[in-house]
C-alpha cells in the first residue's frame, strides 16, 4: 500500500462530508431500487453501505486496500460483503449468481478508471440479461459508450 493510498483513504469522508449534504438523498433514492444480488464497484469507505435496502445482498469490492481497510472498520452490515478486489478478480465471478447480478452500482469510481468505456462493458458482461446498471459520476463524457 502506497502512502498515497493511505492519505486518500483518511481524508475521503471529511472531503466528501459537504458534498454528502446534496448527494446522499440522491445515493439513498438510486439503492432503495435495489434488489436481489448487487455488485458495488469501488466501494470505498463504505458510503453506500447505510442506504442499500436490507434484503438485498450486496458484493462490495474496492481494489485501494487503505479504503477497503476503512470500510471494514465501520462494520458493514451483515447483508454486505467487502471483499477488497478489483473488478477483473475471480471474487467477483464467485460471488456471482447464475446468470449475473441483478444490480451494478458505481458511484463516483469511472473518474479513478483509466479506461472507463472498457469498464462499463464488463460491467455490462457481469450484469444479468434484464439487470439495471446505476451510475453517480462527477466527470463529463467526451463521447458515448
Amino acid at each position: 500500500m502506497s502512502w498515497y493510498s493511505h492519505i486518500v483513504a483518511s481524508v475521503y469522508d471529511p472531503f466528501l462530508e459537504g458534498l454528502e449534504r446534496e448527494i446522499g438523498p440522491v445515493r439513498k433514492q438510486m439503492l432503495d431500487q435495489t434488489s436481489g444480488t448487487v455488485l458495488e464497484v469501488g466501494s470505498g469507505t463504505g458510503v453506500n453501505f447505510n442506504y442499500y435496502p436490507e434484503d438485498v445482498k450486496v458484493i462490495a469490492i474496492e481494489p485501494n486496500k487503505a479504503m477497503y481497510k476503512k470500510s471494514i472498520k465501520k462494520n458493514p452490515p451483515e447483508h454486505i460483503k467487502v471483499i477488497n478486489a478489483g473488478l477483473e478478480s475471480d471474487e467477483v465471478i464467485k460471488h456471482m449468481p447464475e446468470g449475473g447480478y441483478d444490480f451494478i452500482v458505481s458511484m463516483l469510481v469511472l473518474c479513478s478508471v483509466k479506461d472507463y468505456p472498457a469498464a462499463v462493458e464488463r460491467y455490462h458482461q457481469l450484469l444479468r440479461k434484464d439487470g439495471r446498471l446505476l451510475v453517480l459520476e462527477h466527470i463529463h463524457s467526451s463521447g458515448s459508450f
